[in-house]
C-alpha cells in the first residue's frame, strides 16, 4: 500500500518522468493482456485489464516523452546506442479476442505495431482456460457451491468484494488440485450451473481468421506463449526449431517465445537455445 502511494504521489508531481529520463535505459517493453471498451463490470482477475482511454494514453505519453515505437523484432536488432530515442514495445499475452476488436482499430488508427504471444492451446481450444467459466459464475450467482476432494463448501458472492475473494480462493484450490480431482469439480459445476467451460474459454479468444488478419496487417507480429503449468508436456509442440505455430495452419513462423517467469526459467533458457532460438535481454 506504502509504495502504491509513493508511486500516485511521483506521478501526480511529475517526478516518474524525471526518474523515466535519467533511468530509463535504453527503451521499455509494455506487456498486456486485456483492452475493455469502458470500466465497470466485475472481472476476476481485473490486473489484466486496461480500457482504450488507458491505451491511448499509454502511446501518447511515451511518444511525447521522445520514446520511438518499434517492434519487439526491431528492439532486438537495433544497436545499442545512448544517441538513439528510447525505444517503446507493445506486447498481448494469451491471444484474447479484446485485442482484436479493440485494441487493432486503435494501433492502425495510430500506426503503432505490437506483438502477441499466441497460448495455442487456449486459441485452439485443446487447453480451455477453466477461469473463464468460473468468472462468469461467480459474476452472474450470489452463492457458489464447490465441491472438491468429497468436501463441499459455500461462498457467498452477492458483493464485488466476496466476489474477488471467492475468485481467488476457488481458483487457487482448483490450480493446486491433481488434474482428475480438478476435471470433477469443473464437471460438477458445468452441471449445477449450466456453464460450459469449453465454450467460455473459446468465446473469449482469437480465431484463425483474426490471426490471419494480424499477420497480413503490417503492424502484428505473433509470437508464442508458453503457458508453464506443466512444462516438459509442452516443451517439444513450442520449441520445435523453425516450426510454425500450430494454430496458424503453416502460415506464419514464430520468431519469437514469451515464457512466465517461474522456477523452471533455467530449464526453459536450456530447451529454448537447443532448438536454435536465442535468448535476448533488453
Amino acid at each position: 500500500m506504502v509504495s502504491r502511494q509513493w508511486q500516485r504521489w511521483l506521478t501526480a508531481l511529475s517526478l516518474d518522468r524525471i526518474a523515466r529520463h535519467w533511468l530509463g535505459g535504453r527503451g521499455l517493453i509494455v506487456m498486456l493482456h486485456r483492452i475493455a471498451a469502458e470500466p465497470g463490470a466485475w472481472r476476476g482477475n481485473p490486473g489484466l485489464w486496461i480500457t482504450l482511454q488507458q491505451l491511448r494514453g499509454i502511446i501518447v505519453t511515451l511518444r511525447d516523452e521522445g520514446y520511438e515505437w518499434m517492434s519487439l523484432s526491431d528492439a532486438l536488432t537495433r544497436p545499442a546506442s545512448r544517441h538513439q530515442p528510447r525505444f517503446a514495445c507493445l506486447t498481448f499475452d494469451d491471444g484474447y479476442r479484446d485485442n482484436y476488436e479493440l485494441a487493432l482499430p486503435l494501433l492502425r488508427d495510430w500506426g503503432i505495431p505490437a506483438t502477441i504471444y499466441v497460448t495455442t492451446g487456449f486459441v485452439e481450444g485443446t487447453v480451455p482456460d477453466w477461469r473463464h467459466g468460473l468468472e462468469s459464475i461467480i459474476a452472474q450467482h450470489p452463492v457458489l457451491e464447490l465441491r472438491l476432494q468429497q468436501q463441499q463448501e459455500r461462498f457467498s458472492t452477492a458483493g464485488p468484494g466476496e466476489k474477488d475473494s471467492v475468485y481467488r480462493q476457488v481458483c487457487d484450490r482448483l490450480s493446486a488440485a491433481k488434474p482428475v480431482t480438478r476435471a470433477q469439480a469443473l464437471c460438477q459445476l458445468a452441471q449445477d450451473y449450466g456453464v460450459d467451460f469449453d465454450h467460455s474459454s473459446l468465446d473469449q479468444m482469437l480465431t484463425v481468421p483474426m490471426l490471419r488478419q494480424f499477420a497480413a496487417s503490417g503492424l502484428i507480429e505473433l509470437g508464442a506463449r508458453l503457458f508453464v503449468r506443466s512444462f516438459s508436456s509442452t516443451t517439444s509442440r513450442h520449441f520445435s526449431p523453425g516450426e510454425p505455430a500450430k494454430v496458424k495452419r503453416n502460415e506464419h513462423r514464430t520468431s519469437n517465445i514469451e515464457h512466465p517467469t517461474s522456477n523452471e526459467t533455467g530449464t526453459i533458457r536450456f530447451s529454448v537455445r537447443r532448438s536454435m532460438f536465442s535468448v535476448r535481454c533488453l
